[in-house]
C-alpha cells in the first residue's frame, strides 16, 4: 500500500442531519427493530406474505450513523479519551493491553499496559503509561515535599520555582519514563527528585537534569555538578567537578616559595625537591647517616612538646622529674615503699580474681577474699552448709547469711546463726517462725577471708 492510496475521508456522518433511530445495545422490545445485540431480528428476513416485517429505514440511518461518525472522527485524526461507561460495559470489560487514549486535556496520550483495564489514567489509575505528552508542568516548592499526580508527571518538562526554606523532595510516580527537570528555586536548600519509597537524585539550583524512572527508583542521567562545599569536603562520589570549583578548592595543591619553605610556618602548600634542598635549616640538622661529629645541641626540656637531651633523659624519674624508670617486682609492689619505679599491669593485677562466686584482691591490697552465694532449703529448723566456689587461701575470717523474703510476707520470719567456718565453706543454724511457708526458702550468704596471713 502506498501513501497515495489514502481513501477519501468522511466529512459528515451518514444521516447526520436526517431522521434516525438510536440503536439500543440490548435486544429491542419492538418487533422488527434493530439492536446492537441482535442486528435486524428474524421477522425482517421473512417475506411479507409470510408475516415478515420490512427493515426500518430509521434503524438503517441510525446504524450507518454509528459507523460513519467514528470514521469521521478518525478521518480527522481524532483519538478517544477515557470513557468510564464504555470501559465498564459488560460487552467491553475494559480497554485491552496496547490501547491508546488521549489525555483529558488533549496534550498527550496514555497507553494501556494491561488487558481488561477499567481504571482512569487521568485520575492516576493503574496500568497506564504516558506517551508523547507536550507542554511544561510548573511546580512551586518552599518548605514541604510535593507529590506529582499521574497527569502532572506525564509532562516531559518539569520546572520548579519558589524560595526554599528547607530541604524538600519532589515525588514522582513509579513510572518507566524520563523527564527533564529544571530547578529555578532560590534559598540555600536542596531538592531531591525521587519516588515515594525508592531512591533518586539531587537537582542543583539554576540547572537542568535528566531523570528516568525504572518503575521503582529515579536515576539522574546527566551528572550533577558539585557545590564548592562538596569539593572542599572531598567525600562525594556522585557529582562532577567544574573548573571554577576546582580553582577555588582548598584541596588544590599550591607550591610553596623558597621563603615559605625557609620560614617553615605554612601547612597548606607543597614543597618541591629544589626548595627543600635549598632550605637554610639543613645546616642545623644532624647527619642522616648518624655521624657523631655532626650533631646539634638540645636545651633542657621544660614542656611536653620539647626535645629531651640525653643527660636529661637518663635522669632517674621522680614525682617532679621526668626520666628513666624501671618496673617494680611483685615484692616491691606489695611493700609499697619505692617512689622511683613503675608498676606493670601484670604486677598490678597479680592475684586479682573475679567471678560469679566472689573476688580476690591482689596481695599489695592485703590479699582479701570475698565469697557470695544463694542456697535453697526447706527445713524449718536445723543446720545447713554452704560450699565456697573457691576456697580461701589461709583463713575464713567472717561468714553470715540472710533470708530472701521475695514476697514481703509478714509471716516469713527467719534467724541464722553461724555454727562453723573454714577455708572451704560454712555451716549455719537456722530457725523459722510459726506459720513460715514450707517451701521456696532462699538464703543469701557471704564470707570474708584472706589469701595470705
Amino acid at each position: 500500500m502506498l501513501l497515495s492510496d489514502q481513501p477519501d475521508k468522511i466529512p459528515l456522518a451518514f444521516a447526520e442531519n436526517g431522521e434516525k433511530d438510536v440503536i439500543p445495545e440490548g435486544s429491542s422490545l419492538f418487533d422488527g427493530r434493530a439492536s446492537l445485540n441482535d442486528g435486524f431480528p428474524p421477522p425482517t428476513r421473512q417475506a411479507l406474505i409470510d408475516g415478515g416485517i420490512p427493515p426500518n429505514g430509521l434503524d438503517m440511518n441510525g446504524i450507518l450513523w454509528l459507523a460513519t461518525a467514528i470514521n469521521r472522527w478518525q478521518s480527522a485524526g481524532g483519538f478517544f479519551a477515557y470513557d468510564s461507561a464504555f470501559a465498564t460495559d459488560t460487552n467491553v470489560n475494559g480497554y485491552p493491553k496496547g490501547a491508546m487514549l488521549v489525555r483529558a486535556d488533549g496534550t498527550g496520550f496514555w497507553v494501556s499496559t494491561a488487558d481488561n483495564n477499567t481504571t482512569d489514567p487521568d485520575a492516576g489509575g493503574a496500568g497506564w503509561q504516558p506517551v508523547n505528552n507536550i507542554g511544561i508542568h510548573s511546580v512551586s516548592m518552599t518548605v514541604s515535599d510535593v507529590t506529582l499526580t499521574a497527569a502532572q508527571s506525564a509532562k516531559d518538562l518539569i520546572v520548579i520555582s519558589g524560595t526554599l526554606s528547607a530541604n524538600v523532595n519532589l515525588i514522582f510516580p513509579t513510572t518507566v519514563k524520563s523527564w527533564i527537570v529544571t530547578n529555578n528555586t532560590t534559598g540555600a536548600y536542596t531538592i531531591t527528585c525521587k519516588t515515594a519509597s525508592g531512591t533518586g537524585g539531587l537537582i542543583t539550583q539554576g540547572s537542568s537534569r535528566v531523570f528516568y524512572g525504572d518503575g521503582t527508583n529515579l536515576y539522574g542521567v546527566i551528572p550533577l555538578a558539585s557545590s564548592q562545599a562538596q569539593v572542599d569536603a572531598g567525600t562525594d562520589t556522585a557529582t562532577f567537578l567544574t573548573p571554577k570549583t576546582f580553582k577555588n578548592s582548598s584541596l588544590r595543591a599550591v607550591k610553596a616559595s623558597q621563603g615559605e619553605v625557609d620560614a617553615g610556618t605554612d601547612d597548606t602548600k607543597f614543597v618541591t625537591a629544589n626548595t627543600l634542598a635549598n632550605d637554610s635549616k639543613w645546616a642545623d640538622k644532624a647527619d642522616k647517616n648518624g655521624n657523631p661529629a655532626n650533631t646539634f645541641a638540645v636545651a633542657t626540656a621544660s614542656s611536653a612538646n620539647q626535645a629531651v637531651p640525653k643527660s636529661q633523659y637518663e635522669t632517674a624519674a621522680s614525682t617532679t622529674v621526668a626520666g628513666i624508670m624501671r618496673l617494680a617486682t611483685l615484692a616491691e609492689t606489695i611493700a609499697g615503699t619505692l617512689t622511683s619505679v613503675g608498676i606493670s599491669p601484670s604486677t598490678l593485677l597479680n592475684g586479682f580474681v573475679s567471678d560469679a562466686g566472689g573476688f580476690d584482691l591482689p596481695d599489695w591490697m592485703g590479699g582479701w577474699q570475698f565469697r557470695i552465694g544463694v542456697t535453697m532449703h526447706n527445713q524449718t529448723e536445723g543446720n545447713f552448709g554452704v560450699s565456697f566456689n573457691r576456697p580461701f587461701g589461709t583463713s575464713c575470717l567472717y561468714a553470715d547469711a540472710i533470708y530472701l523474703n521475695a514476697s514481703s510476707d509478714l509471716n516469713e520470719d527467719f534467724w541464722f546463726q553461724l555454727v562453723d567456718k573454714d577455708v572451704s565453706g560454712a555451716t549455719f543454724y537456722l530457725q523459722a517462725s510459726v506459720g513460715f511457708p514450707a517451701s521456696d526458702r532462699t538464703a543469701l550468704w557471704y564470707a570474708i577471708g584472706k589469701r595470705t596471713v
